[in-house]
């Protein structure tokens, strides 16, 4: 009997921001941040192709707050990752 074993190749974005002089408002609303973070997206979607997820931290220091963090998050597309160990 043979087993048919499905992988999710994962690339994890854990930093990515512009340093706190280059920033003037909230992250939600920096659009600069946002086209920095798709940029690194398309990167590393070249870099490497067989990768079917990009995750990211829940929280980052340089945001005001979780929730400013998550909201800029969801504002890109990313969703909570539930436990795929089924």
């Amino acid at each position: 009997m043979h087993a048919l074993l499905r992988y999710n190749f994962s690339n994890v974005l854990w930093e990515c921001f512009f340093d706190a002089y280059c920033r003037s408002t909230s992250l939600t609303e920096d659009d600069n941040m946002k086209t920095l973070w798709q940029q690194v997206e398309i990167a590393l979607a070249g870099f490497f192709p067989d990768s079917t997820w990009i995750v990211t931290p829940f929280n980052d220091p340089i945001a005001k707050s979780i929730e400013e963090y998550q909201a800029f998050l969801r504002s890109l597309g990313y969703q909570k990752v539930r436990n795929q160990h089924t």
